[in-house]
């Protein structure tokens, strides 16, 4: 119910959660706010995946926060031993 997979690709017909509730505790650990919309990115963090295109989303959330102030970016994964 709280996430949607969405695999190598971007499908035009996704509904968008209507109510997506987002947890406390989880909002003060990464000192996110109830308003923010939180653009996340599951990968395994991996020093030789590097074409992953993670670290391509970086210098575009400039331009994305001029539109939406309140967007955050969070990287979820396991990293390399």
């Amino acid at each position: 119910e709280k996430f949607k997979v969405i695999n190598n690709c971007i499908d035009p017909f996704l509904d968008e959660p209507q109510n997506a509730a987002k947890e406390e505790k989880l909002l003060k650990k990464y000192g996110y706010k109830k308003d923010n919309i939180i653009l996340i990115t599951l990968t395994r963090l991996s020093a030789v995946e590097q074409y992953k295109g993670y670290d391509k989303v970086g210098p575009v959330m400039k331009i994305l926060r001029e539109a939406h102030p309140n967007l955050r970016y969070l990287i979820v994964g396991k990293d390399d031993p």
